[in-house]
């Protein structure tokens, strides 16, 4: 299990309405090339959003699906990229006064990506997610309001 933290200088609804817009995703998740379409419910339980991942020329279409929902405060997602991944991912908005810390905890759970040794495993998916968290503090700081 990868856990990674990361201060934005927003308050959690803030961050949460990134987290809301599917289409935002490839602009902070390391990885991600574009959402090909998103349920008209996301972030509900139970919705999705349909997803490319990879880098030319190797692309994963798929999806990602909303396992829990909490606004402001915590978005849950079963993350696919099949046949490589299906990752669990809990992104979880802690206020920190005018700031909100944003902790993301990563399990992969099926795939190559899940056979590969615990420590391995950690380190290259904790890799990718300060990545991550880093682009997404730089969308959120960056959108008005």
């Amino acid at each position: 299990m990868s856990i990674n933290t990361i201060e934005i200088n927003a308050s959690p609804s803030a961050v949460y309405r990134v987290l809301s817009d599917a289409y935002c995703y490839p602009r902070w998740v390391v990885g991600a090339r574009r959402v090909r379409r998103v349920d008209g419910n996301f972030p509900e339980a139970g919705s999705r959003f349909h997803h490319a991942v990879g880098v030319w020329p190797i692309e994963l279409k798929d999806h990602t699906e909303v396992v829990d929902a909490e606004p402001d405060r915590r978005l849950v997602l079963s993350a696919r990229a099949r046949p490589a991944t299906v990752a669990s991912i809990d992104l979880r908005l802690e206020s920190e006064g005018d700031r909100t810390r944003v902790v993301m905890v990563e399990e992969a759970q099926q795939g190559p990506v899940s056979m590969l040794p615990k420590p391995v495993r950690d380190v290259l998916i904790g890799f990718r997610n300060a990545w991550s968290l880093s682009r997404l503090k730089g969308l959120v700081e960056r959108r008005p309001g």
